[in-house]
């Protein structure tokens, strides 16, 4: 869940004595909204090279703790967009005040995925919920912490349906929902850098096609 705002400008082919009529408008819009995820490695996890008296033990451990669906993390972050379209728009006049409108359009979108944090919940610290460090007082261990943000700009198609009541002149109330479906997405995120946790390299994460909806609320003033 969360918010946008924009704003929409374009032109519509009215003729008069005509209900249905086409036209073209182009959104420019941002969103702000939270992102959820939790992740386990699908395959066999497997150490190689490994020597000295504790290498039996080690790769023990791993084979128990490591096995397929038991590597897992909770991730959570913030996802702000913004997002330009060109759009086809269809629109009946139900009256001379109030009128439903649809329209299909194609853009971009600019997606920035912020505060990342991504938390081993199993294996896990003994008696707690995730794996923990003492670098940050005893907090979860966070796998993103060196760099918690990354972007990636991705085209989307959208699909509007709406209804426009005319309140003054040219001053009208608009109302339009949107689903957006966005193309697959990925993101790197910063290495895991902690005194007492092994270092790794940076985190590739991808976010695969998905469609967002959204309801906005606003004025339509005609020029």
């Amino acid at each position: 869940m969360g918010y946008t705002y924009g704003f929409t400008y374009g032109t519509m082919w009215n003729k008069e004595g005509r209900n249905l009529n086409t036209g073209f408008e182009v959104d420019v819009f941002h969103t702000n909204t939270g992102h959820e995820s939790k992740l386990a490695n699908p395959n066999t996890q497997e150490i190689t090279n490994v020597v000295g008296p504790n290498s039996a033990a080690l790769a023990a451990s791993i084979a128990t703790n490591f096995a397929p669906g038991l590597h897992s993390f909770a991730n959570s972050m913030t996802r702000k967009s913004w997002n330009a379209a060109a759009n086809y728009i269809v629109s009946y006049d139900i009256s001379p005040d109030f009128s439903v409108n649809a329209g299909l359009g194609l853009g971009f979108t600019a997606i920035t995925l912020d505060e990342a944090k991504s938390l081993q919940s199993t294996p896990a610290t003994a008696g707690q919920a995730f794996e923990m460090t003492t670098e940050n007082g005893g907090g979860p261990t966070n796998h993103f912490n060196s760099r918690t943000f990354a972007s990636d700009n991705v085209m989307f198609t959208q699909f509007r349906l709406g209804s426009k009541y005319k309140v003054a002149q040219n001053v009208a109330i608009r109302f339009d929902a949107r689903a957006m479906s966005v193309g697959e997405s990925t993101f790197n995120f910063g290495s895991t850098k902690y005194l007492d946790h092994a270092p790794t390299d940076n985190w590739t994460y991808m976010i695969g096609k998905n469609t967002a909806y959204t309801i906005t609320l606003g004025l339509c003033v005609n020029m």
